[in-house]
């Protein structure tokens, strides 16, 4: 598909990443021919203005600032393999006449299996002991007892909700944009945010969505922070002290956990939910395999084979979802 010189331009990387991450990505990047990785963008100026442009972004790269700087650039693919892409305005995705790669695969099973600790958490840490307990006692909950709201049928979510199936758990689904919109809150007693940020979800659960809830119910939080109005959840911690909260993400970070101090069952993580040991690495294999299909392959090939990871395509009633 090319054939001139390729740029790669890593603006940022994201703070889980190791200390000689770039280097690593560079490397394996640069191994492509006629392939140069560069960080600054200033660095473009030393390269002719026909050169092939392929961004690579994070979910804390300013999107509308690095388009504006690249107007006279010639931008032929932008890979944002974090699985979070709500700064990307749908407004450019839409616009957009080169291919947005996502990597959702790339922390889905991650963020899943957090979940499901969390969860299974949730329902009674095992009695553990040093010496022979003759009373075999284990205060957990039952499992017909248990009925979960999961929101969001994505990729996290079509996991999560095989697991509760395969459990045997009772659960219900709240996804507007896949037909899911009946719920009965009297049943729930474990709400699990799997949705990804939109317009249409910031703020999801607010003061009325809480209102629905019976007091402690067990929230958990993996997926994105604006996705719950915290001061609104905050008011349903102190009426529910018997609930158990797990957040993972919040409406600002950094955040001030001390706000969440006050109740007993609080769990909280520093956005972690999809990190893992070789994320790197795993990053980078995903990286490579983009560029080098979108080299080598006739584009509609490409977009066939990527056609669940292109956001343009995750636009759904003209909405980015």
């Amino acid at each position: 598909m090319m054939a001139k010189q390729l740029l790669i331009l890593r603006p940022d990387v994201s703070q889980y990443q190791g200390q000689n991450f770039r280097d690593i990505e560079k490397k394996a990047l640069e191994s492509n021919s006629q392939t140069i990785y560069i960080q600054k963008i200033d660095e473009l100026e030393n390269y002719p203005q026909d050169s092939e442009l392929i961004i690579i972004s994070t979910s804390q790269t300013n999107t509308e600032l690095l388009n504006k700087k690249l107007k006279d650039r010639k931008v032929s693919l932008w890979i944002h393999p974090n699985s979070g892409y709500d700064n990307l305005s749908q407004e450019f995705v839409r616009e957009s006449d080169f291919p947005i790669v996502v990597g959702n695969n790339i922390r889905a099973n991650a963020v899943y299996l957090y979940s499901v600790q969390c969860f299974l958490d949730s329902m009674g840490a095992i009695p553990f002991s040093k010496s022979w307990k003759s009373d075999r006692s284990f205060p957990r909950k039952s499992l017909n007892k248990e009925s979960v709201l999961v929101i969001g049928k994505g990729h996290i979510g079509t996991k999560f909700c095989a697991f509760l199936e395969s459990a045997n758990f009772d659960f219900q689904i709240l996804d507007p944009f896949k037909g899911h919109v009946d719920v009965d809150y009297s049943k729930v007693s474990t709400v699990v945010v799997l949705t990804s940020l939109n317009d249409t979800s910031k703020h999801m659960l607010d003061d009325n969505f809480f209102s629905k809830l019976k007091e402690n119910v067990n929230i958990i939080n993996p997926a994105r922070g604006k996705l719950i109005d915290e001061e609104a959840l905050i008011k349903y911690m102190k009426s529910s002290p018997d609930s158990k909260i797990y957040l993972d993400v919040f409406e600002k970070e950094p955040c001030d956990f001390e706000k969440f101090h006050f109740h007993k069952s609080i769990n909280l993580s520093s956005h972690i939910a999809g990190v893992y040991n070789d994320i790197d690495q795993v990053i980078i294999d995903h990286e490579f395999n983009v560029i080098n299909d979108f080299k080598n392959t006739q584009e509609s090939v490409f977009k066939a084979k990527y056609f669940d990871l292109i956001l343009k395509n995750k636009i759904t009633d003209g909405i980015l979802i």
